[in-house]
């Protein structure tokens, strides 16, 4: 019986040695995980991150939210809107949108980073009003495409400034950030912040 086993092994093992069956096998192998690596390198090879509205860039500390401007959350920016189209600063997918008021939503980087965007100041009080999401959870984005369309009047006359941030709460590990502010940017063009 031992033999009626053994020796079906044997020339298994010595016909795929010779035809090289392994060989094949191990470089098929190699072959998929170098292009799997290479695509994962590419995807984390993140630059910029560009600006999310069109408007006046401040920096995070002169934000009138102390949540803000202390860097509770994390370091950023702020956009003093001249637009009303929240568009993805960089491709990602979308992590949430605060569901029923709309007036903010996170972002997962390719490279690891996460982003809060957080439309206005205290505006999760309009409980959705003048806000309109365009992803949801789970969603992947291109730079530039739309998140979240918003009443600029409708938060002024809620009595709310619309000053928009962009808080990173995690960052990226080995990367460190320049942030550009005290300049006029177009969405989904300039960049805010580089990527080193």
């Amino acid at each position: 019986m031992m033999i009626a086993v053994a020796v079906p092994f044997i020339l298994t093992v010595i016909v795929g040695k010779r035809k090289g069956i392994g060989s094949v096998r191990a470089a098929e192998t190699e072959i998929s995980e170098k292009n799997d690596a290479d695509s994962t390198e590419k995807a984390a090879e993140v630059k910029e991150i560009t600006a999310f509205l069109s408007g006046k860039v401040i920096d995070i500390t002169e934000v009138p939210d102390e949540v803000f401007s202390q860097k509770t959350l994390g370091d950023g920016v702020a956009i003093e809107p001249t637009d009303e189209v929240l568009v993805a600063p960089a491709d990602a997918e979308v992590s949430i949108v605060m569901e029923g008021s709309n007036h903010a939503c996170g972002l997962s980087l390719p490279n690891g980073m996460e982003l809060l965007l957080h439309i206005g100041l205290d505006t999760v009080d309009m409980n959705g009003d003048g806000f309109t999401a365009h992803v949801k959870a789970g969603d992947k984005v291109k730079r530039g495409d739309r998140l979240i369309s918003f009443d600029k009047k409708k938060i002024l006359a809620a009595g709310h400034p619309a000053t928009t941030m962009l808080v990173v709460t995690e960052e990226a590990e080995g990367v460190s950030l320049e942030f550009h502010t005290g300049i006029d940017v177009k969405a989904g063009q300039d960049a805010v912040i580089s990527l080193k």
